[in-house]
């Protein structure tokens, strides 16, 4: 079985994983499907901006290879 990467988005349960990791950091604290408990946050930080952008970007470049290979 192959090292687990953090940095990459390799399957659904990365996308799922990295998408979580978005909600949480905008403030989201319940993430149950259906219910979701928001703890308002008038600001972000620059770094929380950063690991926004990250994991976005990285199930982009997953959400993209997957399109490729169904064409």
């Amino acid at each position: 079985m192959p090292r687990y990467d953090h940095r990459k988005c390799e399957d659904d349960q990365d996308a799922t994983r990295m998408a979580e990791t978005i909600l949480r950091t905008l403030g989201y604290t319940d993430l149950k499907l259906g219910s979701n408990a928001l703890n308002v946050q008038d600001q972000y930080t620059p770094t929380q901006l950063l690991k926004i952008a990250q994991h976005a970007e990285r199930i982009a470049r997953w959400a993209r290879a997957e399109l490729k290979l169904t064409k």
